[in-house]
């Protein structure tokens, strides 16, 4: 660096040489992706459009490099971020051991509603048989309920949530908006596919056998 600093304040600085000496630093050391940019810069004669070109180069390179060092550290930055987040939210509880009541009693009423025994429906003996173990059987099963049953089936029961309700669980307060968006597209699912089973009943196999009408049913509702 002093030597090119002498070489800048008596006029002796080359830099055309310099350039290229860069250029070729830079093929060495950049990313796959950057060869054509690094390319195109060699057929530039302009030394000031050169230099400009080469730092706006060197700018995404400095990026590729950071990028890179984040993707080979991101395994041992979420675990020790996973550790951070649980004592500090450990810190939380032990000072307010209220703060996840609601949370508890969304997680309690999920629990609940999977030991439940509700009543058994006689048109749907055949259809059990196939998707699996009746409410019957699970609520008999002596096993305990896993935290993802009990997990899956709280942000079931989150899609029927009535969200005006001030008792929402507080470590999902950051998705309300998009459990909310979510049960908006559940509700028209629902009364698309409500429309379309009692237009079935009404018209039989006639018009449904035509893609033309579904298509069109579909569109209206």
């Amino acid at each position: 660096m002093d030597l090119l600093k002498q070489e800048a304040e008596h006029g002796a600085l080359k830099v055309l040489y310099l350039s290229k000496y860069v250029l070729n630093m830079m093929a060495l050391l950049c990313a796959p992706v950057r060869d054509e940019a690094v390319q195109k810069l060699e057929n530039i004669t302009d030394p000031v459009w050169l230099l400009r070109g080469i730092f706006q180069v060197l700018g995404r390179m400095k990026m590729d490099m950071v990028n890179y060092t984040i993707q080979s550290l991101q395994p041992h930055l979420q675990e020790h971020s996973i550790q951070y987040e649980r004592a500090k939210f450990q810190e939380l509880l032990n000072k307010q051991p209220s703060l996840l009541n609601h949370t508890t009693k969304w997680l309690t009423q999920a629990a609940g509603d999977l030991t439940m025994s509700p009543p058994t429906c006689p048109d749907t003996s055949d259809s059990s048989s196939v998707a699996g173990p009746s409410p019957n059987e699970a609520a008999n099963n002596p096993e305990p309920l896993s935290p993802t049953m009990v997990l899956c089936q709280g942000f079931l029961n989150l899609l029927l949530w009535d969200l005006e309700n001030e008792e929402f669980p507080e470590t999902l307060l950051m998705d309300r908006t998009r459990l909310q968006e979510l049960k908006s597209q559940l509700h028209q699912l629902t009364v698309m596919a409500s429309v379309l089973l009692v237009a079935s009943s009404f018209s039989g196999s006639v018009l449904f056998g035509s893609p033309q009408f579904v298509d069109k049913l579909k569109r209206i509702t």
